[in-house]
């Protein structure tokens, strides 16, 4: 929802899972998103997440994301 971004939520959100990760041993965070949705993209790579792959669905592409923990 537009009215609850920038407010650090997301953020949040991703550090909660980084620590669970690290607490399980865990090396690397991935995850995918879509092209679509700009605003995704921007706190994934603000948060240190760093583009691998692309892949093409048509007239939507795949962004495969990592982290290194």
């Amino acid at each position: 929802d537009r009215e609850m971004r920038r407010l650090g939520i997301g953020s949040k959100l991703l550090s909660v899972a980084e620590d669970f990760c690290n607490e399980l041993g865990h090396k690397s965070i991935r995850l995918t998103t879509v092209n679509l949705l700009v605003p995704a993209i921007a706190l994934y790579e603000n948060c240190g997440f760093a583009l691998q792959e692309t892949e093409s669905y048509g007239d939507i592409t795949g962004l495969h994301y990592v982290k290194l923990l």
